[in-house]
């Protein structure tokens, strides 16, 4: 596809080096998601090891006033943090992007704080299943839509929802560049995948089909129903058999 960037082994191994820490700030984040945690603490954490690693918040260099999203229960995306205080049984989206040396990474993990509801595991469960039918789906030589169709079957199949308008994208010495990569039913051509093309897989799934609305500060988008949305993001290579995750923890 035009303007789809296929990658050389130098590029690759700058965007493997961004993704890895992207995996690795986020894996670390787990003993501190607990009852009792501010959203603000969450950003500052990410913060503090963005330095420690000679790396920049990507979200705050396109002026987005945190270091990282942290999208509270039916906030779907770009939750701005501060000092909201996160109790037993709320979920977040932390997600997280970063340029180090010119190249960019970005990932995202929804936790679950405390103890949540079975219907709330659930979404988290069938959330990070449905990334993972995305990653599994993803080979040279396929329509870039089969990816979309691998999420949402999934997704249907659980009786939740895909949010349509959250997207997928390719990503680079930008943090958003070609192609898109829908993870629902879209009218929209695809393009043929080719190895070392690499891209997000960043589907967000709720409990009912919903669409989004801005929160009015500038930045959150709240699902459409109130519900509570799940997301987790990889940044994935596309390799000669399949493809590689690059955010590893």
């Amino acid at each position: 596809m035009k303007g789809v960037a296929v990658r050389n082994p130098s590029e690759i191994a700058r965007l493997r080096l961004a993704s890895r820490i992207v995996g690795e700030i986020l894996s670390a984040l787990e003993p501190i998601m607990v009852p009792g945690i501010s959203t603000g603490k969450i950003s500052l954490f990410c913060e503090k090891h963005l330095r420690r690693l000679s790396a920049q918040s990507a979200s705050s260099l396109l002026g987005f006033p945190g270091t990282v999203c942290t999208s509270v229960n039916a906030v779907a995306v770009h939750g701005i943090p501060g000092d909201r205080i996160l109790q037993a049984g709320d979920i977040v989206t932390v997600d997280l992007s970063l340029e180090i040396g010119g190249w960019f990474g970005d990932g995202a993990v929804t936790f679950g704080i405390g103890k949540v509801s079975p219907e709330v595991g659930r979404l988290l469960r069938v959330a990070k299943k449905a990334t993972i039918a995305g990653i599994t789906a993803t080979r040279p030589g396929i329509d870039s839509l089969e990816i979309g169709r691998a999420v949402e079957r999934y997704v249907d199949a659980m009786g939740m929802s895909v949010i349509a308008d959250c997207l997928g994208h390719g990503i680079g010495r930008s943090l958003h560049e070609p192609p898109v990569i829908p993870f629902c039913s879209y009218k929209g051509k695809g393009f043929r995948l080719e190895e070392g093309m690499v891209f997000t897989i960043e589907p967000v799934v709720t409990l009912a089909a919903s669409g989004l609305v801005e929160a009015g500060d500038g930045w959150s988008k709240l699902t459409s129903t109130g519900l509570p949305a799940a997301q987790w993001e990889h940044t994935v290579l596309v390799t000669q058999s399949g493809c590689e995750v690059l955010t590893v923890g």
